[in-house]
């Protein structure tokens, strides 16, 4: 693996174990969210009792799981942008007068 490539890695990982707490802190507050997850678990629950094909049910886990791997790696890439506009911000303004 090349340097570049573990460096980013470690910077994903960091985030990543950074962002759980924070941002589970304003899911909790969420309304809307609250509403989706209770939505997403009704719908779970009646994909589970709805009778699949071996085949089709194997298919259907496969697009779930490739749908949570590319949302998570959007979510982690999304935290670390907003972490680097974060930074470009207090370049631009000058961390003191964020601090006003």
């Amino acid at each position: 693996m090349r340097v570049e490539d573990r460096f980013r890695e470690l910077v994903k990982s960091a985030a990543d174990h950074l962002k759980e707490s924070s941002v589970q802190k304003f899911l909790e507050r969420d309304e809307e969210y609250q509403k989706d997850v209770n939505e997403l678990n009704e719908v779970e629950q009646a994909y589970m009792e709805v009778y699949l094909s071996e085949k089709q049910r194997l298919i259907c886990d496969k697009l779930f799981f490739c749908k949570d791997r590319v949302d998570y790696e959007y979510g982690i890439n999304a935290y670390i942008a907003g972490l680097y506009d974060a930074f470009r911000l207090m370049e631009l303004f000058g961390v003191e007068e964020i601090k006003r």
